[in-house]
Order: structure tokens, then sequence, then C-alpha cells
């Protein structure tokens, strides 16, 4: 073998590993990393003359039966106009030529982009938009928008080098450019190697049309010219390589692929026989898995087409944190000793008893996080990242590290649809390691093997030259196995085989770690904010967010994303989901002049799909992500009985920062412009409406769409919302806006009437400059026969933000939009004197919108039904009734110090002034708790009694407030209903307030949706969520000094309060006990009476105790049980028992056992048994708590265990002693 260094053997082109790196050349630009052509063809002269005058090869030379290449993935040739002929004739230059003299003037540009280059951030945003987000990009390509992928490369080229972008001709991958100089004709790019450019199909292996358009490169296509498989060949050797370097005339020249694909070719991985899996352990991390089967794109994988079979895939992720990672572990835990590291490693249990760990030492790239640092969690609670780990043993550090690189691996190829593999091959320097190569079997189930292949891409190229020309001889793909012959390239041996047991442990741990890693990922960006253990609610540090003045105030947003979700179920696309959702929230907050700083969701559903949520959580982490707040939580429901097959809702909550300066609407006056920003589409409202029309018309989702051809109709509607909150923000930073209007539901009318004062008209000209109905709205105007004032009383109309300022600051505007990215900005009229009262708020003039069409006598949409939201299933009406006349005056019983401005429009946000309630921003982190309660509902729909429900709801959020020390601060709710029943939503939304005047908080908002068909079963269905948010003195957050000795208590429960419902409802249908009879277990009241107790609300009994300095841990018995909760605050060093003889059962919970036939162990891992709520307290302080507690109402406080050290060699963390009797 020869080869060629280019900074030894060709110094004169300056380059460092063969590139040349240079500073960015436009403010906020990364590095641009070329490499020059003439250099690459220079280098092949040199490398074919040394192989001529090789005494070992050249004898071998005329035997060549085929030749392919093998070339760096992720680099652009820019061929000339009029290239073509260059390598036409090159077949008869003279051989005295070197390559790059024969070729001279063939290249648009002189230096191409490659693999290193990450110049294209902002070509990357632009095509990810495009096609609608990452995770719809991944889906459509194979892989979300990279900085060093071809497609984003040549849009950069395109749009930055206009004349040369004019000057080309072709544009080739390096493997292609290799084979069009062998050839002497342009080469077509081989679908493996495409697959790295962000602009292939991976469901059809063509180009695909939307993300070439996307790249704005004026003729791409042409100029990249087909696509070929792998295997095919491209041409025939050129005259000037057979008489220049003696190769054999007329030789075949097999297409040409990256190196990745070429390597896997050399270790001989073809999936013929079953999936296989590679994993190299570098400096950096990598693993591929090769498959027959459909791969799922993911955000933060790759999807490539295999180079060995067309009809094969492979899926890639690459890990930055690698071996110096691992180096480092040694390093602090080892002594710098390998083999001291290897002795941990082996030492310590297959699970390392739960305890998970994420180490970023460098930002990562997988998951996508830029913060550092090391994280863990137990796997019974991995979005609770520990906050003590000092505990934990040099042992457990060594297995967390390794245990979790592999976990981490398998579980995303799973999601892949990659798994179970018949084997796994590894390389690189860590597969020396046989502690660690038995992990790596016990997580894959797999055997592996470990070999080496020198040179694996140079082999792989060769070998595929094989294959390629033994193909074409046959007339048909042969499989790749079958030309490797006697050649083993590998030299496998097997070194580890897995353990049954420890593979199972493995199994069950795949989906918590990828729980941890999101927690990680998701408050990246808000490195402040900290899921906590203690209760299910995360932190948040204003002072680190930058809000620590006396004049924050805190905004709480809620909303949902309608009915849209009925179209992303029928076609099961979920993807973008998740991004609208965010959107919602954070397009209300940003326009009300708030920072949006956390975000939880709440996701309830019939059955739950993995896949599914996945899809929905991994859109709200990137919709988290596109407006820079931290996904911190959230809560899921499974609710069989509540939701159809396959169907699911989801609703967010977000909390955000303001100060009274950027606090919108202020100071609006005559005279102010009107801009809009465009909306992406229909963004999430009026699909009531959409769905009809669909409906009435009989069109099919799968259709094309009747305003977007190239679209199909569910593909269109779904584009997700855009978010703008950036681009909002950067105006409020320089205060240059007076208002701002989300338009969502009520459309442009009335959202501009909103944010204006009564003696203000907003006058809006419909021959705005640059805003023309998109095709969407004319559709839906057209078919569902609505007039211009309906569709602007509904739709956002081509119009998704709405900003008001004054003229002196519309140029500064401009400008500010402009460079955060905002390339179309309308002038759609100005704010004006109102000259009555009688006068409309909104007043749009000019010529219409869109023009009615004329059916065939003339009439305005003859041949369409008229669609109104009341025909569609919503009444607006009711709504408003209900808002005004019911929900308004319940909100402000619950007034306290701190919310005296509560939400005008219920959906639109609440504030809380921190100051009025004591609390100075600097001094303080915020808390926030969100929960539903369940199929308690279906209890309180079926007896028509929904006076509790709401204090169930408020109840489940603040207590667990109160078990991190956090005093509840205010309360946003979610109702959904498929049908809007005015005195059952006003008796659950009373019951709400009743519920915050318990806990102290402020109701300051909520939403309200109606959504025709989402639970259509009855009429009286609907489902509830809530969000909590508190604060506390920063420091003060339990748990907190937690040891050995501690003593548990107990505080009674009020009954089941909200979890096990499906469980107890059927017990009741087994044991044919009816809601109107006497109880079972207390015949003083009926069975409903009895489950409809409301959940007892521990803000005032409990919190001064929790605040008292005496307690080092608490808990809120619900989901998971006495079990679960108890775990949850315990450090994995720490474990606790527990004496059942230490209070009596409750009679309700004697009924279920009985009924049920649960053992004991299963009672207390679902229901609180009869404790509501935990204490972890010295021993020395055991006395005082109690105290404490009569002192505050408690009339019982059970002593029911200790905490204790747990075994080194694991063992249970919480043992049971005793028995529970009632």
């Amino acid at each position: 073998m020869v080869s060629v260094n280019f900074e030894q053997d060709l110094p004169q082109y300056n380059t460092q590993q063969g590139m040349h790196i240079s500073d960015a050349v436009v403010p906020g630009d990364n590095a641009i990393v070329t490499s020059p052509v003439s250099m690459w063809l220079d280098g092949l002269d040199m490398a074919l003359m040394r192989l001529k005058t090789c005494a070992d090869a050249a004898p071998h030379l005329p035997d060549i039966a085929g030749i392919s290449v093998s070339g760096q993935q992720h680099g652009t040739v820019y061929w000339r106009v009029g290239a073509s002929y260059h390598l036409q004739q090159l077949a008869h230059a003279s051989p005295r030529l070197t390559l790059t003299e024969a070729l001279a003037g063939c290249f648009a540009r002189r230096d191409c982009p490659i693999w290193a280059d990450s110049s294209t951030v902002e070509q990357c945003a632009a095509l990810e938009a495009a096609l609608g987000g990452a995770a719809a990009l991944a889906a459509a390509t194979g892989s979300a928008a990279y900085p060093r992928f071809s497609g984003n490369q040549i849009a950069r080229v395109a749009a930055r080098e206009s004349r040369a972008w004019g000057q080309c001709e072709r544009v080739s991958l390096v493997s292609s450019f290799v084979a069009c100089a062998l050839t002497g004709a342009y080469a077509p790019i081989d679908r493996s190697d495409a697959a790295g450019m962000n602009l292939m199909d991976i469901a059809t292996r063509e180009w695909h049309a939307g993300a070439v358009a996307a790249t704005r490169a004026e003729g791409l296509a042409a100029k990249l010219g087909p696509l070929v498989d792998s295997h095919a060949v491209v041409g025939t050797l050129n005259e000037f390589f057979a008489s220049k370097y003696g190769l054999p005339r007329g030789c075949p020249v097999v297409a040409g692929s990256g190196d990745n694909p070429c390597s896997m070719a050399a270790m001989g991985l073809t999936g013929e026989g079953g999936e296989e899996i590679a994993v190299s352990l570098g400096t950096s991390d990598t693993v591929m898995g090769v498959t027959h089967a459909a791969v799922i794109p993911q955000p933060e994988g790759h999807v490539m087409v295999s180079a060995l079979d067309p009809a094969a895939s492979f899926a890639m992720l690459v890990y930055k944190n690698g071996g110096v990672t691992r180096q480092r572990m040694r390093d602090e835990h080892a002594g710098g000793d390998w083999a001291a590291f290897e002795e941990l490693l082996a030492g310590s249990p297959p699970g390392n008893d739960g305890v998970m760990g994420l180490f970023l030492d460098l930002p990562e790239i997988t998951p996508q996080v830029e913060r550092v640092g090391r994280f863990f969690a137990s796997a019974a609670a991995p979005s609770s990242i520990l906050t003590e780990t000092t505990s934990l043993s040099a042992a457990t550090f060594a297995r967390a590290l390794v245990e979790g690189r592999f976990l981490s691996m398998r579980a995303r190829l799973t999601r892949m649809g990659i798994g179970p593999a018949q084997r796994v091959l590894a390389m690189g320097g860590a597969s020396a390691s046989a502690a660690m190569m038995q992990v790596l079997a016990d997580v894959f189930a797999s055997p592996v093997y470990v070999g080496a292949v020198p040179d694996a891409a140079v082999v792989g190229a060769a070998l595929r030259a094989k294959h390629g020309v033994l193909s074409q001889r046959a007339g048909r793909l042969l499989p790749f196995s079958s030309i490797l012959g006697s050649f083993d390239t590998r030299g496998l041996k097997v070194v580890a085989t897995p353990d049954a047991k420890a593979s199972a442990t493995y199994q069950a741990m795949q989906k918590p770690y990828l729980e941890l890693e999101r927690a990680v990922q998701t408050s990246a960006d808000k490195a402040q904010a900290d899921p906590c253990l203690g209760g299910f609610g995360s932190s948040f540090d204003l002072k680190a967010a930058g809000y620590a003045g006396r004049d924050t105030l805190l905004v709480g947003m809620v909303d949902g994303v309608g009915t849209k979700l009925k179209i992303a179920q029928a076609v099961n696309n979920h993807r973008s989901i998740g991004i609208d959702l965010v959107a919602m929230c954070a397009n209300d907050m940003v326009a009300q002049g708030a920072e949006p700083l956390f975000f939880l969701d709440y996701y309830a559903t019939s059955a739950l799909s993995v896949e599914d949520t996945a899809v929905v959580v991994d859109g709200i982490a990137e919709g988290c992500r596109i407006a820079k707040c931290a996904l911190v939580g959230g809560e899921t429901a499974q609710m069989p009985s509540m939701y159809g097959s396959g169907e699911y809702n989801i609703a967010g909550f977000l909390v955000g920062a303001a100060t009274q300066r950027t606090v919108m609407p202020h100071n609006i006056h005559a005279g102010d412009v009107l801009l809009g920003l465009p909306s992406s589409g229909v963004h999430s409202n009026g699909f009531s409406i959409i769905r009809k029309i669909i409906e009435v018309e009989g069109l099919d989702l799968a259709a094309p769409a009747p305003f977007s051809p190239g679209q199909s109709l569910a593909d269109a509607l779904l584009t997700p919302t855009r978010i703008y909150a950036q681009q909002v923000l950067a105006l409020l930073d320089e205060n240059l806006l007076s208002a701002a209007a989300h338009v969502s539901k009520g459309g442009v009318l009335e959202h501009l009437a909103r944010i204006l004062p009564e003696d203000l008209v907003a006058s809006i000209d419909a021959d705005a400059a640059g805003w023309t109905l998109p095709p969407v709205f004319q559709w839906i105007m057209e078919a569902g026969s609505l007039e211009q004032k309906e569709l602007l009383q509904v739709f956002n109309c081509g119009v998704g933000m709405i900003l008001v300022t004054s003229p002196a600051k519309l140029t500064r505007v401009h400008e500010v939009l402009a460079a955060a990215g905002e390339a179309s900005v309308m002038v759609l009229g100005r704010i004006q004197q109102r000259p009555s009262s009688f006068c409309p708020q909104v007043i749009v003039y000019g010529k219409q919108l869109c023009p009615p069409p004329q059916g065939a006598d003339g009439d305005a949409h003859a041949q369409h039904q008229h669609i109104t939201y009341s025909s569609s299933g919503v009444n607006l009406d009711a709504m408003r009734m209900l808002v005004d006349k019911r929900i308004k005056p319940a909100c402000a019983s619950t007034k306290r110090p701190g919310c005296d401005k509560l939400s005008a429009t219920r959906g639109r946000g609440g504030l809380f002034d921190l100051s009025k309630a004591g609390y100075s921003a600097q001094d303080v982190v915020l808390v926030g708790a969100a929960e539903g309660v369940g199929t308690k509902l279906r209890v309180a729909q079926a007896v028509g009694d929904h006076s509790g429900v709401g204090i169930d709801l408020v109840a489940m959020c603040v207590n667990n407030l109160v078990a991190q020390g956090a005093e509840p601060l205010f309360f946003l709710d979610f109702y959904a209903t498929g049908v809007l029943q005015v005195d059952q939503a006003a008796a659950v939304v009373q019951s709400m307030a009743e519920g915050c005047k318990l806990a102290r908080c402020g109701l300051i908002d909520g939403e309200t949706s109606e959504m025709p068909s989402m639970y259509a079963q009855v009429k009286t269905t609907y489902d509830l969520a809530g969000l909590a948010v508190g604060c506390a003195a920063r420091g003060a957050l339990l748990p907190q000094g937690i040891a050995a000795g501690n003593v548990i208590l107990g505080v009674p429960s009020a009954g089941l309060h909200c979890n096990g419902f499906s469980l107890v409802r059927k017990a009741l249908e087994d044991e044919g006990v009816a809601y109107g009879d006497a109880a079972p277990w207390d015949a003083a009241t009926t069975t409903a009476a009895s489950l409809l107790t409301p959940a007892r609300i521990y803000v005032k009994s409990l919190l001064p105790v929790v605040r008292s300095g005496s307690v080092t841990a608490a808990a809120h018995v619900a989901t998971g049980g006495v079990t679960d909760n108890l775990k949850r605050p315990l450090p994995a060093a720490l474990g606790a028992e527990v004496d059942l003889s230490g209070w009596r059962l409750p009679a309700v919970f004697g009924w279920l056992r009985d009924a049920t036939g649960m053992s004991t162990e299963e009672m207390l891992n679902t229901f609180n048994c009869g404790i509501g709520f935990l204490l972890v307290v010295p021993e020395d302080k055991v006395g005082r708590v109690k105290a404490l507690l009569t002192e505050c109402g408690e009339k019982q406080v059970f002593v029911l265990g200790k905490i204790v050290a747990r075994e080194q060699d694991g063992g249970p963390q919480l043992v049971y002693k005793g028995s529970l009797s009632v």
C-alpha cells in the first residue's frame, strides 16, 4: 500500500492535516475549513506514480479487475461550466502532464468545503425551518441539519459566492469527484454517500425536492445529477490513467462512496444474516447498526444507505465524550491505572444499584448538550438529577460511565428500529478492556467480537470494487458476503458473551437512561434549571437567569394544540405537535413582554405508545430549544377509559419573567405602526373548521393538498407553528415595542382588539406591502364559504405575530428583525384615534385579501357549504359566557399578595409580583409542579359531582411543592372537553378556586379547550391538568442532610386521593358495586361520595414544618404509592426500613386488598395506604416536629421507620417489616 502525506509531500499547499482553516469571514460564522482541489489531484497523481514504481505492487497492476474510491464524506467539489469537455479530452492528454495540469481551469472554486467546515449554521437553520424542524428534516433526509453536511455547504456557496455558483456546471462529492477523473466523465453520486448531504429522501433514495429547493441554490437539481446504487459500475478507466500509470485499459470503475460506508464494507457488516452493530471506542465513540428493516430517523442520529446492499440501511450515532473522558475518570478514581479502573468496573454489580450517569467533559452532540458536567440520577427517578454525589463510590462512578455510554447507544438504536443484533463488533483502544466488553455484551444482549481492520476505508473500497464488478458480470446484485471468499479482513474473535440476568437489568434501564439524557439536555439552555428529588417538581434560579431586581414579575401561561391533534393522530405523524405546544405558550408569553424560562407538559392517552410519546416529547424539547426555555418536567397519564385507541391530548405550562418596563401593552399612541411577522401556515387554530371542511368535501389527508400539490394535505396542515420568541425579545431588549399580539384563536381581529386601549383603533390596510393571503387560507375561505371578516376572526391569515412600534423606531425595528433572521416584515397599518365607542376597534380597508370566487350562477361560494365554528362543534358564545360570568369571579376570589393582575382574558397569561408576596428575586428559586387527576374524573363524571376534582387537581400539584419546601404562589389550569357544558365546567373551576384558597395560591389563568370528537363517547367527559408554581429561599430546598438514623414520619391521607382509580373502578365492576350503593367499606356513605373525597392539601399544616429546619426530606405520596415516593428522596447509599405495624390500613384499602387479591407489596406500590405525606427527621428532632405538626392542626402522626445505610453489595433500598392490618 502506498500513501501521500499532504504536509510532508505537498508542503506548497501549506495545509494543516490537509486542511485550510480560516477565521470567520462574517461575524457569527464558525470556522471555514476547506481543502485545495489541486492538492487532491496532485496527491492522487503522486500516489499512483508510487504504486507504478513500487516493486511489490507494479507486477500486479495489470491484474486489477475493478477500481472504486473511498472519499472523505461531507466534502463538495464544484466543476466549472465546460469541465465535462475537459474530462473527455483527458484521454488525449500527454502523460507528461500532472492531473492538476491536465484538468486546469475545470473548477469554479479552487478550495472546497470539507467535513470539518462549520460555517453553515445559518443555512442549517433555514433548511430545518423550510422542512418543519429538525425532527421533520431527519424524517425526510435521515439526519437533522448539520453544519458539516454537504447540502448546507452548497447552500452557503450559492448564497455567498454567486459568481462561483453561476460558473458551476456540476457538484460532486469527494468520492464521485475522483470517479469523474478516473472515468473522464461526470460520475454520479452514490446513494450511500448522498445520505450524508441532507438532500436525499431517505425513503425513496432520490433527491428530496423540498430539501433541494430549500438550499435556494439555483439549478441545483441539474447540477447534482442522478443518483446510483453503490455497486453500480459508472464507467471504465480513462486512457490517461492507463498510459501514465500503467493501470489496465478498460478497467471498470465502480461508484465511489464515503469513508464510513467503505469501512463498514471492510468490517463485513452486511446485515444479511440479521442485524449487526459496530462500536468504535476511540477519542470519540461511534456506533453503527445495519439492518434490512425500516429505520426510524431521529434528530440526534444519522440514517444512511448501506454501500453493500441498496435495500439495507445503517444508523449511526457519534459521541464526542469518549476516550478522553474515560481517561479522566481513570485518573480521578483509579490513580491513573487502567488495571485499577478495570477492577473497579469488574467489581461493581450490573445495573450499578440503579445509579446512572451522564459524563460531559465536552459539549456533546448525542444528546445535543452545550452544558458540561457530570449528572447522576436513579433509574427509579431518571428525570431528577442527584444533587448529592459525594457518597457515590469510585466503582459506582466507573460503572456509571461505561454503562451510560452503552445504554445510550442501545436505547437510541432501538428507538431507530435497530436491534436486537446477532453480534456486536468492537474496535478502538477501549476494546482491549475485558470488563468493558462484558458490559457491552450485557447491554446489547449479544456476543461481542473484536478484530482489527487496518486502513479499513481503503480495504472496503477494494472489496466494493470487487462486489460491483462481479455483480455486473452476473447481471444481478450478489450478496456482499458471497464475494468475500476466504479473504478474512478482520480476524474476529469472541471476547464476551451476554449474561441473561444482567441483560434483563439493562433492558429495563434503557428508557430511564434516555429520560436522564433528556433531563440534562432540555435544561442545558438554562443551566440554572434543576430537576429536583423529593417530589415531582423542578426548580429554577431566577438570579442565575438574570432576574434579581425588585421589579421582577412572573408570568404564567397555559395552552394546548386543539384538534390539530386529530390530524396528527389520523396519519400517525406527531413530529410537529410538540413544537406547536411550545409555540402556543411561548408566543403568548413574549407578546406580554416576558422571557420564557421553563416549561412543563401534560400528556394524557389511552395506552402509552413509547414511540409516539417519544416523538411528541422530542418535539417539545426542540420547541424549548428554539424558544430558549428549559423543559424541566411534566406528567404522563394513561387513562384508557378517557381516550380512544391511539388518542392523546397535551397541554403545556410555561413560566417566564418580565420587568415593569417590558410588560406589554404600554404607551400605545395614535400614529404608531402595525407590523406583521409571517406565519408558517395555519399554526394551531381553526382546526375544527378545517376538519369539518375535510369531512364535507370528502378529502383524503394522504392526497395532495388542494393548495400545495407538492405535499399531502396532512403534511401541509401539520406544518409546525412558528416560534417568535427570539425576534420579540430582541426588540424588547432595546425598548422598541409598545405592544405585540400573537395571532392564534380569535384570529387577527380579536387579538388586535385585545391589546388596544378603548380610545384607539387599529386601521389595517389589506393592500399592505407583502401581505397576500397564503394559499391555505384561500382554500379555507373558498371550501368553507367564509367571508373575509369570518376568516380574520378565526385564522392568522398569514400573520403570526403583530407588533406595535412608533414611527421613530421603525428603522431600528427592521434592523433588529433582520439581524434575528426575520427576512419578511409586513407593514399592516397604523393606530388611530377612535372616533366613538360605536366604532369597531379593528378596521380593515382596501381591496379584499382574497376576493370570493364566483359560482356558476354568480353567487359567491355557490358550490360549498358555509362552515362556521358552531357547525363544527365549537360554541363560542357559551365559552365567552363561561369565562366572563363564572370563571373570572372564581379566579378573583383566590387573590393573594402578588397576584393582583389576574388574566383579563382566559388563556392569555397571568402576572405575579414577587415583591408584593414578600420575596426578592435574587434570593429565591422557583419550583414548578404539573399534574393531573387521572381516572378519578370518570367517577365524578358518572355521578355528576364535580365539587371536589378541582381541589384534587390543586392538591396533586401544591403538595409536590411542599415536599421541596416551596410556598405555592400561583396556579394555572387546563380544562379540555368534547362538548362544553357550562355548568359542569364552572363547577370544576370553582372547585379549583376552593383548592387554591386552601393552598393560599392565586388562580391566575387557565385554558378551556372545546375539542369536538376528542371526547366523543360521552358529552360530559373532560380532562384536567394543572401547574403550581412556588418559591423557596436559595439553598433551602429539600432534600438536604438526610442521613442514616433519621426517623420516617407519616401524615394521614383522606382516603384514596387521586391514584389507582383504574384499578378501583375495575374492582367495583367485578364486585358488582354501583356508585350509588352504600360503600362496602363504609355503610354511612355512598361509594361515589367516599371515592370522591378530595385529596388533602398539606400547605397550611406541613409547609411550616418542612421549612422549620428540622426536616431533611419529604415526599408527597401519590403515583407509585408509599414505596416509590419513599425511595424518591433517598441517595443511592441509603435505604429505609418501614414497620408496617406503625399505622392501620383505612377500611377502603382493606376492601380493595380483599377484592383484588393484591399483596401488601403491591398495595404499597400502588396506593397511599392511608399515608398522604412522608417526613424524614433527625432522631433528636422528632419531638419538636411532632409538636409543630400538632400546633399546625395535624391530629395524627405515625412513626413509620428509619433511614439506614445500604449494604455495600446492594440489595433492596426499601425493606418492610411486620404486617399491615386494617
